[in-house]
């Protein structure tokens, strides 16, 4: 049996949205949150699976409620040849002043084995709807260095595992 922290930090490359807008508006009216007026059910797309580089609905702090707002989900690799960042280790550094997102997710998926194609385990709460993960969210600019041309997806707003 896996502990709820061990959990954590696998749910890292793979997640359902399959949350309907009448239970994200529901829960946020038990949280006593606001939804921006303009917000409906388009701002919260169903999708089977949504993986690294995929854009999908997040949820952040917005004046004195939150707002739902489409990120890609990963950071740009931090040189040339590098690969997405989608599992951003916390060893040894601080996070007092970052920001965070939740996004929200009916269930994650886990891959084990070590040839492809690998076992693919969906995860689910028992007694909810849905759930909201934890994740560190940055725009774009702030994660390019100064002189590289990059394409303007890589300017999006993004988010991350934070493990």
């Amino acid at each position: 049996m896996l502990r709820a922290s061990t959990i954590i930090l696998l749910m890292c490359n793979a997640y359902e949205q399959h949350v309907r807008w009448v239970e994200y508006v529901h829960m946020m009216q038990a949280l006593e949150l606001g939804i921006p007026t303009q917000q409906t059910e388009l701002d919260l797309p169903e999708s089977d699976d949504i993986r690294i580089n995929d854009m999908a609905p997040v949820m952040r702090a917005a004046g004195n409620g939150i707002e739902l707002v489409p990120m890609n989900f990963s950071f740009p690799p931090s040189n040339p040849k590098g690969g997405p960042v989608f599992n951003y280790r916390s060893d040894g550094r601080h996070f007092d002043k970052s920001n965070r997102c939740l996004i929200p997710a009916s269930a994650f998926f886990e891959f084990t084995g070590k040839k492809y194609p690998k076992a693919k385990h969906r995860f689910t709460l028992n007694d909810g709807p849905f759930m909201a993960i934890g994740r560190h969210m940055a725009g774009g600019r702030r994660w390019l260095k100064p002189g590289l041309r990059h394409a303007d997806h890589r300017t999006w707003p993004r988010y991350c595992c934070l493990s």
